[in-house]
């Protein structure tokens, strides 16, 4: 825990370090139009951006608690979007400005006034090593699935910097690198990394990473930095407010260099409705001992999240998203062991959140055919068979 929140202040500073400038704009009720005070605001931002050569602006709208959730969701998202339309047309690049909305998100448990709600934080940093001091350079250490850090160290050192990637659900579990908070809520995860060094000296006057993380074809400006609590059932995570942009098909950010060997890092968001994602649990109904676990049709499939334990496993879906011939297939050693679809096993629903139980009696189908009928004549009873189980 305190290896943790000290890693957290590291990141704070970092964040503090590469932060240029950020200011707040301010809206009429329910409007996304800017006025002439949040005009003037941006212009001084654009001033500052035009100084640094390699810029980013993180805008993220906010409205007051009045309305539904969905609405002021939407609505944050207006407002960020006009801040950011007006940069464009100033001359600002549109692929160095990210925008999210966070709706009332942060608005119910404040006391402030509501017209200081309705908002738009822009944020202005940049994403660059420092000027290198003499004797040092930039090194740059890739992960197999194409993860890119980048550090400064001493010239002709022997640094050796590993990155670990865990992006699919059987390294996950092999690793125990779940997707869940310290309070056991279930996250989206977009990618986990492990980056760890070996006789390592860096440079002091920069003592961070640039992290570069796949999309993988899913960019989604919503997903922060979390970095990793140690727990009994694995890894668990505390998010930072450190800042995150995509940008050519990646995830960029800055991590602090610590005198821990290893450091854990998660891109995740939380899944709930407000960011149109929900949890569907997997329950058997005894352990199976599973090295991967997929739910899944013929053309997609659900994001994995966690084993929560031996029984219990976390997928994520979009909001809404059909779960009709959807199955769930668990598979040791890279063979499926158990095949059996959803709407076969027992299911329930609360909150947005879907449950289903792979029971016994769920793993029994009915027989087909001519001397199942027969049988089923002459005893008045349907007759079943077990769903075929690899044991191999």
């Amino acid at each position: 825990m305190k290896k943790t929140l000290y890693l957290l202040a590291l990141l704070c500073a970092a964040l503090g370090s590469a932060q240029q400038k950020q200011v707040n704009i301010y809206f009429d009720t329910a409007s996304n139009s800017l006025g002439v005070p949040a005009v003037k605001t941006i212009d001084s931002l654009i001033d500052a951006a035009k100084a640094i050569a390699d810029y980013r602006i993180h805008i993220t709208g906010y409205t007051d608690p009045v309305g539904s959730t969905d609405a002021n969701y939407q609505l944050g998202m207006k407002r960020a979007t006009a801040a950011k339309d007006y940069l464009v047309k100033k001359g600002l690049k549109e692929s160095a400005i990210i925008t999210l909305s966070k709706g009332e998100e942060e608005a119910r448990d404040q006391s402030s006034e509501h017209h200081r709600r309705r908002r738009a934080t822009l944020a202005l940093s940049s994403i660059e090593l420092q000027s290198l001091p003499s004797g040092y350079e930039e090194r740059t250490f890739r992960g197999q699935s194409g993860t890119i850090v980048t550090g400064s160290f001493p010239v002709g050192s022997g640094a050796t910097v590993t990155v670990s990637e865990f992006f699919t659900s059987e390294s996950m579990i092999a690793n125990s690198m779940y997707a869940m908070d310290t309070n056991g809520n279930i996250l989206l995860s977009c990618g986990m990394i492990e980056i760890c060094t070996e006789d390592v000296k860096f440079d002091p006057t920069g003592k961070f990473f640039i992290v570069k993380v796949p999309s993988r074809g899913r960019a989604d400006t919503r997903m922060t930095l979390w970095l990793s609590d140690q727990v009994n059932s694995g890894t668990r995570w505390r998010e930072t407010p450190i800042e995150v942009t995509v940008e050519d098909g990646y995830y960029v950010f800055k991590v602090p260099v610590t005198e821990n060997r290893c450091l854990k890092i998660n891109l995740d968001m939380p899944c709930i409705v407000s960011n149109n994602c929900e949890v569907v649990f997997i329950a058997t109904h005894k352990p199976y001992n599973f090295t991967d676990v997929q739910v899944k049709t013929d053309s997609r499939a659900l994001a994995f999240s966690a084993q929560v334990n031996d029984t219990l496993y976390a997928f994520t879906k979009g909001r809404g998203e059909s779960m009709v011939d959807m199955k769930f297939v668990g598979l040791r050693s890279g063979r499926p062991y158990l095949t059996i679809g959803l709407d076969k096993c027992k299911f329930s629903r609360d909150r947005g959140t879907s449950y289903y139980y792979i029971c016994e009696d769920c793993l029994k189908t009915k027989k087909k055919g001519f001397f199942a009928w027969l049988q089923k004549v002459f005893t008045g009873k349907e007759q079943y068979e077990e769903i075929e189980i690899n044991e191999q």
